[in-house]
């Protein structure tokens, strides 16, 4: 079994876990806050089991920080690039997001729509982030 991220891939952000030959899923995961949910199953559903599924969750929960900090450094999303603005990991696992000419301000909340990321800034700002499109190769 092997778990990855891939680079310009879709949001929500997601692992892709797959057990050779059994089954493919996707683990979402939030920017933000503790949330961690079955996203997509690719193959082999029936073979996947709920202890096992329950389990993946808790190991990618446990390790969000990891897998935001990876998120973002394999999609590094167009829409912060041409708009000057970045997104930071504090020591805490909370997202920050910078413009060029404002301080950092926390992601306090997030949601999704229409292909985009909406993140609700401390200040009630919203940024809204249209990500790159993934590819099957591209790991």
């Amino acid at each position: 079994m092997f778990k990855i991220i891939r680079s310009r891939d879709h949001i929500p952000p997601h692992v892709h876990i797959i057990k050779d030959g059994e089954w493919e899923i996707q683990i979402g995961f939030s920017f933000i806050c503790d949330r961690v949910y079955l996203y997509e199953v690719k193959f082999g559903s029936n073979k996947l089991k709920e202890k096992e599924l329950k389990e993946l969750k808790e190991e990618i929960r446990k390790d969000r920080v990891k897998w935001r900090k990876e998120w973002i450094s394999k999609n590094p999303y167009a829409g912060l690039n041409y708009k000057n603005k970045y997104l930071e990991i504090d020591e805490d696992g909370n997202f920050l997001i910078k413009s060029k000419n404002t301080k950092l301000l926390k992601i306090k909340e997030e949601k999704f729509e229409n292909g985009e990321v909406v993140f609700i800034l401390s200040d009630k700002s919203e940024v809204r982030i249209k990500p790159d499109t993934g590819s099957k190769e591209d790991f």
